[in-house]
């Protein structure tokens, strides 16, 4: 444990942070304190959520207007989303290892995952809760029924994944 989580604890019963917590309505943002020393990836999660929402960055490129909704749509679902507008998305997209079978619109990056194209925010929400071993996962190409693109419209939106160049299926969404 470091010095500064040391700093940051105070033995108290269980008892008595959820009477605490129980009375000023903080149960959740009471015990994501109690428990944010245990992990530094945990407690920046912890962190980013309790100010704002959970970082991302979106790269897209000069003209795209499609990018921007999506942005909207990102930030409407609890995402804090900055945007870098570039000239060509290809080296971003090298350095973040997206094969070419999975390029969709823009790149995003979220806690350390890269969710390429128009992705569902249900899909987000597994990846970063289920936290599997994968670069990240992707909506290929600009399908009209995907966030920022248009309504759902009951069509399968097939999310793919993909680690160290291969894709496999992650998830299929007709609804977000």
């Amino acid at each position: 444990m470091s010095a500064e989580c040391e700093s940051e604890m105070r033995p108290i019963s269980r008892r008595t942070l959820f009477r605490f917590a129980a009375g000023s309505g903080l149960a959740v943002v009471g015990f994501g304190v109690a428990t944010s020393c245990a992990n530094s990836a945990e407690r920046a999660r912890t962190t980013s959520s309790l100010s704002g929402g959970i970082p991302a960055v979106l790269y897209r490129q000069i003209g795209c207007s499609c990018c921007a909704t999506y942005a909207d749509y990102l930030r409407q679902n609890g995402f804090r989303v900055r945007m870098t507008t570039v000239e060509d998305l290809g080296p971003i997209r090298e350095k973040q290892r997206i094969p070419d079978a999975g390029v969709g619109c823009h790149t995003s990056v979220i806690d350390d995952y890269v969710v390429e194209g128009h992705v569902p925010v249900e899909a987000i929400s597994r990846l970063l809760s289920e936290r599997p071993s994968l670069d990240g996962i992707s909506v290929v190409g600009m399908p009209i029924n995907s966030p920022g693109m248009g309504a759902p419209n009951g069509q399968p939106l097939p999310i793919m994944s993909f680690k160290d160049g291969q894709m496999g299926n992650f998830m299929s969404v007709t609804t977000y």
